[in-house]
């Protein structure tokens, strides 16, 4: 009989790359699709399925956005500019205080235009 170690939720935690730290090109592409299948349900929200989803992502711990913040720190303009888009297909009644003070925040270091009409593009 095989006995497996325990794993420590903190060991575990203590053993992955920091978000800013990511550069291989297959996580990359992975967390890329992984934002993409979350936009496909915000674009398709209409959908009584797909809004189900979008309903439990957002009423989740972290929420959808909180995630979507968190992936910003990957420094990937690819994935940035996935993520970017998929912040903007969320309905704005999904956004609490908080979701939308982190948002203005953000703009604080844009010093672009282009980049503040792309965060904001509807």
């Amino acid at each position: 009989k095989h006995t497996h170690p325990t794993v420590n939720e903190n060991d575990l935690f203590f053993a992955l790359p920091l978000l800013k730290e990511l550069d291989n090109p297959f996580t990359l592409r992975a967390i890329k699709q992984i934002v993409l299948f979350i936009r496909f349900f915000l674009e398709n929200d209409s959908d009584e399925k797909c809004r189900a989803v979008n309903e439990a992502l957002n009423e989740a711990s972290p929420g959808r956005e909180q995630l979507m913040f968190k992936c910003l720190q990957i420094p990937s303009d690819e994935v940035k500019q996935v993520v970017v888009e998929t912040i903007a297909q969320a309905p704005l009644d999904q956004l609490d205080t908080n979701e939308v003070a982190e948002l203005v925040g953000m703009l604080d270091g844009v010093t672009s235009v282009t980049g503040q009409q792309q965060l904001f593009r509807a």
